[in-house]
């Protein structure tokens, strides 16, 4: 009975089970919600308002139909994939709701529709017209124009008016008020004179409108003060000169002055309205010429139109005499370290017995004979400062009188400008680095010495000028931040460091290697002598087949000479090699054999390198003077007569200590200069052996600070080679 029971059961639950539909066991779904989105979300414009159309977009989170609509009920249907944006498009102008819902797939609807309201206002309100100016006591200016209306739903807010003395265009920052009616009293810092206006509506969304046209007026009822002493010549070139003394305005300012004739009785005629500016006026007309009495008048005409009284009229009166010069001008330079050049200019007053004198003409130029450039001046003296490159000025001057007679031009002076630089840093290795960055834009090799040792860096001069690169002096330790910057600027790849590790540390060598991509070469040897053959002997090697001609013998215990050959050593590339003052070393005699050297320039007496050092060299011509200067100077004698070196520059380093000038000899050697050794001691000996040189000089430059060569030593050598 009880299995019965059980079929029974389960027989009846499976008949429910077929006979009950499957979508009759879903839970119904909750209804759709729909996203209303605005781009841009917030309003474009003032107020609350859109200037711009927002575009809006409906996004339901069911697959579903949404309604919509922007006006009392939606009635437009879109399809929408849950969670996909449905862009409907912008917004209408004014003011609206825009009203969605969405219905599923099972009838569920959305309850209440989402809303949104937008004002949009994106037409500008019209342009305003009528409007007029009126000037006032103050000054003040009254403005008024007719009513705008707005074209958009935001309605008007407020006007702007422009001023300026020019007219359009108006820029923002000319704005005066912004009154909300269409009138305006201008009364704030009103100027007197000729103003322009122009007015621009404004609606609540911020809308522009175009400009008004814009409108002028005038504040200004003072007219200009009448032209004085008014006075007119008639020269011996049969042209007439009108001359008046300026007028003053208070207002509107001066427009021009009109000039008005009349020829042999005849009327007044207007003939130039002349720039307010100019308080003469040149009468080239041929009636003149041939005319028998000339009569002027003048009046000044202010920018609002408003006439002065006026002068006049006046007989021009005849006036044959030219001004009279006392002679030529004198030009003397005006030292300032640098490569501009100064002169102060004088003369003695033209003198005239006619009209009388009336002004100067100076003519300056680079070249005797044509002067090209000129000053006016109605005193005795200027002060030029011209740009063209050149060492020798030349001066004349002409004088012209009242009634436009030219005096004779005058006999023509000259005046010499040596330009006086100088090249340094705060100490001897920021001098050797300015020296590179003065001589050199790039450089492929440089050379490294050491600051503190002086023979290693004179015996670099020709291997330097060999590779065309600057002596770098250095200290200990890893080179600081300013050397690896000049290595940089130069881009440098290859390098050579004269000396041992005694002088140019292993740690200085590591560190020149990081900062360079190529080889660093170190040249050394156990003494000076060698070292200074280790560098002989890689000229050699960089020459190949080319034949050496001599060699520079010095003295490898004092540094002077060796200062002073240091440019022609670079300039031909040739070696400096170290005597002692009783022998030649046999590393230099060895070199100077076997590089095929056929002649040795011994530079120095017999006080630095014997007669019997002397005596075991080869083709020697030795070169010297009663002291280290006079060796110097001496040398560079030799040097231009050999067509090594020219005196267009000249490098100044001081004679009484080495650091300067050991980097000196790659900045003479680059533009072919001499180094020349001075100090204040020798500065009489060095000024008088310049000044008969003057004549090819252009610029001369200090190596080294203040401390070496002193400003006052610069100052007397410049001043005397900077005479004509």
């Amino acid at each position: 009975m009880l299995r019965r029971t059980l079929a029974l059961g389960i027989s009846i639950a499976m008949l429910a089970l077929m006979v009950v539909p499957a979508a009759a066991l879903v839970v119904p779904a909750a209804a759709p919600t729909t996203t209303i989105s605005l781009d841009p979300p917030v309003p474009s414009g003032l107020n609350g308002w859109w200037s711009t159309a927002p575009i809006a977009s409906l996004t339901s989170n069911q697959d579903s139909t949404i309604y919509y609509g922007w006006g009392p009920s939606p009635d437009t249907t879109v399809a929408a994939t849950a969670g996909n944006p449905i862009v409907i498009g912008p917004a209408p102008e004014g003011v609206s709701i825009l009203k969605a819902y969405a219905v599923n797939g099972t009838d569920e609807t959305e309850t209440p529709a989402a809303q949104q309201a937008v004002t949009v206002d994106s037409l500008a309100p019209d342009q305003p017209t009528g409007l007029a100016a009126t000037p006032g006591a103050g000054p003040t200016v009254a403005l008024d124009w007719n009513d705008v209306s707005d074209n958009g739903a935001s309605g008007m807010n407020r006007y702007t008016v422009y001023r300026n003395l020019t007219g359009p265009p108006f820029s923002p920052g000319e704005a005066v008020g912004n009154p909300t009616t269409s009138d305006f009293i201008d009364s704030t810092s009103v100027p007197i004179g000729i103003l322009y206006y122009a007015v621009a509506a404004y609606d609540n969304a911020g809308n522009q409108s175009l400009l008004s046209d814009a409108v002028t007026t005038n504040t200004d009822s003072t007219p200009p003060t009448a032209p004085s002493d008014l006075r007119a010549w008639k020269n011996a070139s049969q042209w007439a000169r009108v001359l008046w003394t300026a007028s003053t305005d208070i207002g509107s300012g001066l427009a021009h002055y009109r000039l008005e004739r009349s020829i042999d009785g005849g009327p007044m005629q207007v003939i130039s309205n002349v720039p307010p500016s100019a308080t003469f006026y040149n009468d080239f007309s041929s009636q003149v010429a041939t005319a028998g009495t000339i009569h002027y008048q003048v009046t000044a005409v202010d920018r609002a139109g408003l006439l002065s009284s006026t002068t006049g009229p006046v007989l021009a009166v005849y006036d044959g005499t030219s001004p009279v010069l006392a002679g030529p001008p004198s030009a003397i330079p005006v030292y300032s370290e640098g490569m501009q050049a100064q002169f102060d200019v004088g003369w003695t007053q033209p003198t005239d017995t006619g009209s009388g004198f009336r002004e100067t003409r100076l003519r300056y130029g680079p070249a005797s004979g044509a002067p090209n450039a000129y000053v006016d001046t109605v005193g005795t003296s200027v002060t030029l400062n011209p740009t063209t490159p050149s060492a020798l000025w030349y001066f004349t001057i002409q004088a012209e009188d009242e009634a436009g007679n030219l005096s004779a031009i005058s006999a023509e002076s000259a005046a010499r400008y040596v330009s006086a630089d100088r090249v340094f840093g705060d100490h001897r290795i920021t001098t050797s680095l300015a020296v590179s960055n003065e001589a050199f834009d790039a450089a492929g090799t440089v050379l490294i010495a050491s600051a503190w040792a002086f023979p290693d860096a004179l015996c670099a001069s020709g291997l330097a000028g060999q590779v065309h690169g600057p002596v770098i002096l250095v200290g200990g330790g890893p080179l600081p931040a300013e050397t690896l910057d000049e290595l940089e600027r130069l881009g440098v790849t290859d390098a050579y460091v004269v000396g041992g590790t005694g002088v140019v540390s292993a740690e200085t060598l590591s560190s020149l290697q990081a900062a360079i991509s190529g080889t660093v070469t170190r040249l050394a040897g156990p003494t000076r002598y060698e070292t200074a053959s280790q560098v002989a002997s890689e000229i050699d090697r960089l020459n190949g087949s080319t034949t050496n001609e001599f060699a520079f013998v010095v003295s490898g215990r004092s540094y002077a000479d060796a200062l002073s050959a240091g440019s022609a050593a670079y300039v031909t590339a040739q070696p400096v090699l170290f005597a002692t003052s009783s022998t030649v070393p046999w590393t230099t005699s060895d070199t100077i054999e076997s590089m095929g050297i056929p002649s040795s320039i011994v530079v120095g007496g017999t006080g630095v390198v014997t007669a019997e050092a002397e005596s075991v060299l080869s083709g020697v011509e030795r070169i010297a003077g009663i002291n280290r200067y006079a060796t110097s100077r001496a040398f560079a004698q030799w040097a231009e007569d050999s067509g090594i070196v020219d005196y267009d520059h000249m490098v100044l380093v001081t004679g009484a200590n080495y650091p300067d000038g050991l980097s000196a000899a790659p900045l003479a050697g680059e533009i072919g200069a001499p180094v020349l050794l001075t100090s204040d001691v020798s500065k009489d000996d060095t000024t008088a052996w310049m000044q008969p040189r003057r004549t090819t000089l252009e610029y001369v430059q200090a190596v080294g600070g203040t401390g070496a060569i002193s400003d006052s030593l610069l100052e007397d050598i410049w001043g005397a080679i900077s005479i004509p």
